[in-house]
């Protein structure tokens, strides 16, 4: 079946689910828009693991044959930001947000991958983040690593994500 996919149409989709997602009521609009592209998988990946971090997977690992990559960002709104300035603490809706926004990524990395499988193409999704501990390692969880790896490949492809950061 494997249809040429439409990173228009991918883009609409993904930013509908986010607005569906949010209309359901279980969380706070905590997201300014969504950023979305798609990109040839080719060897400019695999600067990943020396500038990110050693264990930071690449598309190939997460589903060998993989030909590209939607990569997708979703950024907070801009009042969530200043609101986790001051103090050692994270804000209580910082908190929140962060754990509205790994539920959001993990359901919409599913929707994303059953669209893809819907349409002929393979696709494997990543976790979204886990829970923060608070110790100086969360500093290098997966989402501190979005404005570099905010990733989402399809065709034979790989559905991995993680958002995050300002506005």
């Amino acid at each position: 079946m494997n249809s040429r996919l439409n990173v228009e149409e991918i883009r609409q989709k993904a930013a509908a689910y986010i607005d569906a997602f949010v209309a359901r009521g279980d969380c706070m609009n905590w997201w300014n828009g969504l950023l979305l592209a798609t990109a040839k998988l080719n060897d400019r990946f695999d600067i990943l693991k020396e500038i990110v971090a050693k264990d930071h997977l690449l598309p190939q690992e997460l589903l060998p044959g993989a030909k590209s990559v939607i990569v997708y960002f979703i950024p907070f709104r801009k009042d969530l930001v200043l609101s986790n300035i001051r103090g050692e603490m994270a804000s209580r809706d910082w908190a929140q947000s962060y754990v509205d926004t790994n539920s959001l990524i993990a359901n919409l990395n599913q929707y994303l991958s059953t669209r893809l499988a819907d349409q002929g193409y393979k696709s494997a999704v990543t976790p979204a983040t886990p829970p923060s501990s608070g110790s100086a390692p969360d500093a290098l969880a997966p989402w501190a690593r979005a404005a570099i790896s905010s990733s989402t490949a399809t065709r034979a492809s790989c559905i991995r994500s993680t958002t995050r950061t300002a506005w």
